[in-house]
């Protein structure tokens, strides 16, 4: 909202005042439409052409230390889960080449 200070986004998102921010919380109160690149598909490390939430968090991790970040897994389960939630569309459990051609068909 504009005008709000870093604080009052917090505790707009702090739905129970616990001092935290759930993944529940944050997708209570952010509209974030993201679409991901069929390269997200390069993340897969066990060759089953699909992308895991542990596989995910591993190649953020890894671009984000790759790019200097001093804290590189710092969020990045929480990122995450929010994109597998967001785009395994079929509810499998991973991101798959299926999920990403149904995204593309959304957009």
């Amino acid at each position: 909202m504009p005008g709000e200070t870093r604080g009052d986004v917090f505790a707009r998102m702090d739905g129970d005042r616990d001092g935290g921010i759930t993944l529940d919380e944050m997708q209570g109160t952010v509209d974030v439409t993201s679409m991901l690149d069929p390269s997200i598909l390069d993340a897969d490390q066990d060759g089953d052409a699909a992308v895991s939430a542990s596989e995910l968090a591993a190649h953020l991790t890894a671009r984000r230390a790759a790019s200097g970040a001093s804290k590189p897994t710092a969020g990045t389960a929480l990122m995450s889960a929010g994109l597998l939630d967001a785009h395994d569309l079929d509810r499998d459990g991973v991101i798959s080449r299926s999920d990403l051609a149904d995204q593309a068909g959304r957009s």
